[in-house]
Formats: C-alpha cells, structure tokens, sequence
C-alpha cells in the first residue's frame, strides 16, 4: 500500500482539491474535485499554513530602470478569515494498487 497525506476541513469532510502552483490557495474544499495528495507531512503541513494565509496570487513587475528584459515576481496574499485552523486537519490516505482484473474480482 502506498500512504500519501491530504488536507481535509472537518466539519464537511471535503478536501483540498489537486491544482497546480498556489492555485489551490483559491479554492475552497471540495467534495466532487480529487484531492491534493502530498507525499510528506511536512508538504501537506506547508500548504495547508498557505491556505489558511489566504489567496496567493503571483505578481510579475518589470524593471523599466534594467536594460535587460528583467522580471521580477512577487506573491500577493488575500486574507480570507473566514478559514479557520481548527476546522482543518491533515489525514492519511492509503492507496492500494490492482489490476483491473483484481478490481473486478473483488467486486464479486
């Protein structure tokens, strides 16, 4: 069986969904989108301190002042305080892996 860990607001049970990036800063549990899954608790733990944060959005400024084309990327945060720490937790989820053939076999 392979463990991964995956952030889940307890009163509704839902999960935090699988995005890219600090898209999932945007999103809010849910029920019907697959969950983010972390291999390390310590990765679940670092996103979960950016969800509670609140939206991140990333910045792009251009230096006007470089001669070259430099770029430089800031994150800005929208505080959302209606998210509450205690109302999340961190779970782990065990996968197990079966052919298809296993899969219809159990079914029977």
């Amino acid at each position: 069986m392979n463990s991964f860990f995956a952030i889940r607001h307890r009163p509704s049970g839902r999960f935090l969904p699988a995005l890219n990036s600090y898209g999932f800063t945007r999103c809010e549990p849910s029920a019907t989108d697959p969950p983010r899954l972390f291999s390390r608790q310590s990765s679940a733990s670092q996103a979960l301190n950016w969800w509670l944060e609140g939206e991140v959005y990333e910045v792009l400024k251009e230096d006007l002042d470089s001669p070259g084309p430099e770029r430089n990327i800031s994150l800005r945060t929208f505080r959302r305080p209606n998210r509450k720490r205690d109302e999340m937790e961190i779970v782990c989820i065990s996968l197990s892996i079966k052919t298809l053939e296993q899969a219809q076999l159990d079914r029977l």
